[in-house]
């Protein structure tokens, strides 16, 4: 059987436009800091102030859930269900985070953290051979995100197999 795991990302991009600002007063500090004359001559360490600061934020914060990413990319599905969980939970008590994910990570996700915590338990557990646990955590899901296409489609699986 093959391990590799399926990947799913669904990107707002209106979320985008918010990022791109934080770029531009990234630019526009540079050249006020470094008396630049003309924003090109700063973008280069605007781009990598912004891409360390994305990657220190989403590795830090969500630390957790890109861990268990990791270990269900590598077919670790069992493994990655701790960090899932305790990605849920993390997003749970602080849902501000969550809320603004796309300035507070620099993420464009259209879904939660939350969402997919839930949403990547039942896959993990449904490639794990445990499908009563999969379908319970895609119920659990689709209750807390009921507009979830994800969760939806994954529930009309298991109706369908009358699983």
């Amino acid at each position: 059987m093959n391990k590799r795991a399926l990947i799913i990302k669904q990107i707002t991009w209106v979320s985008v436009i918010p990022q791109i600002i934080v770029f531009i007063l990234i630019i526009k500090s540079f050249r006020y800091f470094s008396g630049a004359n003309h924003a090109y001559d700063v973008i280069i360490p605007a781009l990598i102030l912004y891409l360390s600061l994305a990657l220190a934020l989403r590795n830090g914060i969500a630390h957790a859930h890109r861990k268990g990413i990791k270990l269900t990319r590598q077919g670790n599905f069992r493994k990655a269900i701790p960090f899932f969980e305790k990605s849920y939970s993390f997003f749970s008590k602080h849902s501000w985070i969550d809320k603004w994910r796309y300035l507070t990570l620099f993420s464009s996700s259209s879904l939660s953290y939350r969402e997919m915590a839930l949403c990547n338990i039942a896959y993990c557990y449904f490639r794990s051979g445990d499908s009563l646990k999969s379908r319970e955590y895609y119920e659990k899901a689709f209750m807390e995100f009921p507009e979830s296409l994800l969760a939806k489609s994954s529930l009309d699986m298991f109706k369908a197999e009358k699983i």
